[in-house]
């Protein structure tokens, strides 16, 4: 009896960990499909877009062309990234209507392209496709954040979404590349636009996250983004540089030709392999290692290899780099997002949508520089290994410097005391510190105390509509005070927000931390 239990129980296990490899997490599974639904006409538009931008003109032509379709990609990122992280931040329902709706516009926009592949047409409506896309991946990466429980949770979706993502794509790659060798780039097109509307329609299955608190709760994104996490943005930015002038080295060394094109092909294929095999292994390298300790070897392994490779200059060299490059930048990117996890849902979005920016701003700049100055491949990975290596060694010392800040700040304290303030005004402040940084509890508790003080001072305020709203709060007060569990974001919220429009009654010098409004949608 005992041993059918256990063999019960494992093969109980073994189908849920098969369901879960293949399916992914339960709250997930929907986002899974419509990413790889997603990839799949990605695949579809970007081959259509390098048979007319690419493939079917000079080398000098092509590289003028690839410069403009490349700034064209910079642009949605400027004028998408500072908006929807707020929006994404604001409203309950923004995560759906954006990852729907930048598909249904792909899926429009891809049957507007038959026929204009080769006018300038073709570019406003590549800007269309490229605003979309800037929108989607934004959203769908903070949206995966909101609905995931923990940081475990998230990287282990993360990377299985990335994963059937790349799978997918992958078998859009090789579709797409048959019907362009045929010349069927208008079907390709037409398949795009279906799969776009396909994964559209399986968006509005979405669920939505938990309703955040209705209140501009951080003044600041810099308040609101650990210094961890800025460092460590920069750090796998440099790998992802050295990413995007991979793809354009290896793609003008075929185009060039000489007979090794087989070589840079299969590069290109590796870097897509060496990405996969990351988003495999991510959560045990993340269970192992320190996020500080893998930044460091996502930076040092692909620059050293770099550097060997170019000292080899053969064809296992090339594919060497490509492989540890697609590694590095793919572990980087889960990185980051176990770090975000971090971040308060009140600003995670933000944190996402700046993290973004700052990756795909740092990928187009290494992909216009190998553009602009088309060296070969060599002089290429000489240059991305002395990147990669100084910036390692720099976050590595970089992080050697903080620990000691932080050791000095568990023994002198965060941060100066506001001598110079109100006392009210400044365990408001003090308590808003605390809310940035996930600690709910002790924000209530100080905002409380701030509250206590200030009415002690001013006891007319007890009249007033500011403290009626605050005493109406009595009893979430009182369950704080009694537990030590941690409260919700739309307590702390309502707490900090009514303490500072008391402080705020009491002194039109203090400027608003808090703007009550309501949803955007």
């Amino acid at each position: 009896m005992t041993g059918s239990t256990l063999s019960l129980g494992k093969g109980v296990r073994l189908r849920l960990w098969l369901g879960e490899f293949v399916l992914g997490p339960r709250f997930a599974r929907r986002l899974a499909l419509s990413h790889a639904i997603d990839d799949f006409g990605d695949a579809m538009i970007n081959l259509a877009l390098v048979g007319s931008l690419f493939l079917s003109i000079s080398l000098d032509a092509s590289r003028s062309r690839v410069t403009l379709y490349l700034i064209l990609t910079a642009v949605p990122l400027v004028l998408v990234a500072p908006v929807i992280g707020s929006v994404l931040d604001r409203t309950r329902f923004g995560y759906r209507l954006a990852i729907s709706g930048s598909q249904m516009l792909r899926a429009v926009v891809s049957l507007a392209m038959i026929g204009s592949l080769l006018t300038l047409a073709l570019f406003p409506l590549t800007f269309l496709v490229l605003v979309s896309r800037k929108a989607y991946a934004l959203a769908k990466a903070a949206l995966l954040s909101q609905i995931a429980g923990d940081s475990e949770a998230l990287l282990r979706s993360d990377a299985h979404i990335a994963r059937t993502g790349t799978i997918v794509g992958g078998i859009g790659t090789v579709l797409g590349g048959l019907l362009l060798a045929t010349d069927h780039v208008e079907v390709m097109l037409v398949i795009a636009a279906s799969a776009f509307a396909a994964a559209a329609l399986v968006s509005q299955g979405l669920a939505n996250p938990a309703p955040t608190v209705r209140l501009r709760s951080i003044p600041s994104l810099r308040d609101a983004i650990p210094t961890r996490i800025r460092t460590a943005t920069i750090a796998v930015a440099a790998v992802r540089a050295a990413g995007g002038a991979l793809t354009y080295l290896l793609a003008f060394a075929i185009k060039r030709g000489g007979g090794d094109d087989w070589i840079f092909a299969a590069g290109l294929l590796v870097a897509g392999l060496g990405g996969l095999l990351a988003n495999l292994l991510a959560t045990k390298i993340h269970r192992t290692l320190e996020p500080e300790t893998v930044l460091v070897l996502v930076l040092l392994v692909p620059g050293v290899v770099c550097a060997l490779g170019v000292v080899t200059i053969g064809n296992l060299g090339v594919l060497a780099i490509a492989f540890s490059i697609g590694l590095g930048s793919a572990v980087g990117t889960r990185t980051i997002t176990i770090l975000n996890a971090s971040v308060p849902r009140l600003a995670r979005a933000r944190s996402i949508a700046r993290s973004e920016f700052v990756f795909q701003l740092a990928s187009l700049i290494g992909a216009i520089l190998a553009v602009q100055f088309a060296p070969t491949p060599n002089a290429g990975f000489a240059v991305s290994s002395l990147v990669l290596v100084s910036v390692g060694f720099a976050f590595s010392f970089h992080q050697r410097r903080a620990l000691r800040e932080h050791a000095s700040r568990l023994l002198l304290g965060d941060q100066a005391p506001a001598i110079d303030r109100r006392l009210p005004d400044a365990l408001i402040a003090e308590a808003q510190r605390l809310a940035t940084l996930g600690a709910y509890r002790m924000a209530i508790v100080v905002a409380a105390a701030a509250v206590d003080i200030l009415v002690e001072r001013e006891p007319l305020l007890v009249d007033s509509a500011e403290f009626t709203d605050w005493a109406a709060l009595e009893t979430e007060l009182t369950d704080v005070r009694s537990s030590d569990a941690q409260p919700g974001e739309e307590v702390m919220a309502a707490v900090l927000g009514c303490g500072d429009a008391l402080l705020r009654a009491a002194s039109t010098d203090v400027p608003p931390r808090f703007e009550v409004r309501q949803p955007l949608l």
